[in-house]
């Protein structure tokens, strides 16, 4: 159980340490409330300095309103060149400066199974595996599911709940963007009990659908004096069909479940 344990939280932790490179190298993104300073070299066009709207925009010299959330510095500084030469303002592109400074003015929090629960500041933008990594990822008896609950978009509206599987958010095939006073939650895993003759008896955390033989392979299988085809299964403290529990490549366990493994017959 030990090893499988600690094989479990060393690929945990390469999860993490690869997606915190992929997050350093990306470009921030501008969001409401950060402080621009934008500077045209060479030449004097106003205002320099601004403070992104809540709806996302900052209203520049001779362009007015222009939505800014969402792109990187590097983004924003060739849209206003271009726009500047399209409105006849400059008769070429400019070189232009970008300072973004963004505060931790927003947070989230996180409770249930991670390493450490509480309460994120963040700036600009961020998402659900990013404050995963803040909360030190999440625990070794956490489930799959995520569950994000959101704050009303509009007074006396109703929050609104999103469900995602850890699984995909931890391995890059989806994330999902947080907002100012979201709550992640990460239930605990659901567990079956399996003792007898098997390599690492205890409790063993299910997911949706696991069959008897993938319990089996998490404990480390049946032994030698095992006997994989006499197998007990009590569910709600009644026994379960013997013929059911001989096919335990079919065989789907539910949480609760307490399994044994007799000796087999001399």
């Amino acid at each position: 159980m030990a090893s499988r344990t600690r094989t479990g939280l060393l690929a945990a932790a390469l999860v993490i340490a690869a997606h915190a490179a992929m997050l350093a190298a990306q470009s921030p993104k501008i969001s409401a409330g950060d402080q621009l300073k934008i500077v045209v070299v060479n030449i004097d066009i106003g205002a320099t300095e601004f403070i992104v709207d809540g709806d996302g925009t900052i209203n520049y010299p001779y362009l007015g309103k222009i939505k800014v959330a969402g792109m990187t510095s590097t983004e924003l500084a060739a849209k206003v060149g271009t726009d500047l030469v399209a409105e006849k303002v400059l008769t070429r592109a400019p070189q232009i400066m970008i300072d973004l400074k963004q505060l931790e003015s927003k947070s989230v929090t996180v409770a249930g199974a991670v390493v450490k629960g509480g309460s994120y500041p963040f700036a600009g933008e961020t998402t659900v595996f990013a404050t995963l990594l803040q909360a030190g990822g999440a625990a070794s008896n956490a489930g799959d599911e995520l569950v994000i609950t959101r704050r009303a978009q509009t007074p006396g509206g109703e929050r609104e709940t999103v469900t995602v599987s850890r699984r995909d958010i931890e391995s890059g095939e989806a994330n999902l963007p947080m907002r100012d006073g979201d709550h992640l939650f990460v239930p605990k895993a659901e567990q079956v009990y399996i003792s007898g003759f098997v390599t690492a008896p205890g409790a063993v955390s299910v997911e949706k659908d696991m069959t008897l033989t993938k319990v089996l392979a998490l404990v480390g299988g049946v032994t030698e004096l095992g006997a994989s085809n006499r197998i007990q299964v009590t569910r709600g403290g009644k026994r379960v069909d013997e013929k059911l529990t001989k096919e335990i490549n079919k065989f789907i366990v539910l949480p609760g479940d307490v399994i044994y493994v007799p000796k087999r017959k001399m």
